[in-house]
């Protein structure tokens, strides 16, 4: 399946994704670019090179690339393993779901108290 298609299929999610965790539903791109690189490579290795490949790819800035891999990383959409490696959450490993069973399920409880929410992947 090719990426444009894989990525029509999961639009929908990953933005919903991104305004649960505050972040802004038009870098669901940027989400789903540093998915399929975590897939095919097994770590996301994200240095100058590479953020500048992206941010031309996505037609946004270098900077704000930054900004939106701080903002994913503070939110636990990426986990940052050492200078210039990163992980993604497992939570994305949900993508398979939708593409093998055509929906996917997730559970999101609301705390008294918090200001976030947690979200579990049902059954």
């Amino acid at each position: 399946m090719e990426k444009d298609e894989l990525y029509n299929q999961v639009e929908v999610f990953l933005k919903d994704i991104m305004l649960l965790h505050d972040l802004p539903k038009k870098h669901s791109k940027l989400l789903f670019e540093l998915w399929i690189k975590d897939q095919n490579d097994r770590k996301l290795v994200l240095n100058s090179y590479v953020k500048n490949k992206l941010a031309n790819k996505l037609r946004i800035s270098v900077g704000t690339l930054n900004n939106i891999l701080t903002k994913m990383i503070e939110e636990k959409l990426i986990f940052k393993i050492n200078n210039g490696t990163y992980q993604v959450s497992s939570l994305l490993d949900e993508i398979n779901t939708i593409v093998s069973k055509g929906y996917v399920e997730i559970k999101i409880k609301y705390q008294i108290g918090k200001k976030k929410f947690i979200i579990d992947e049902v059954g």
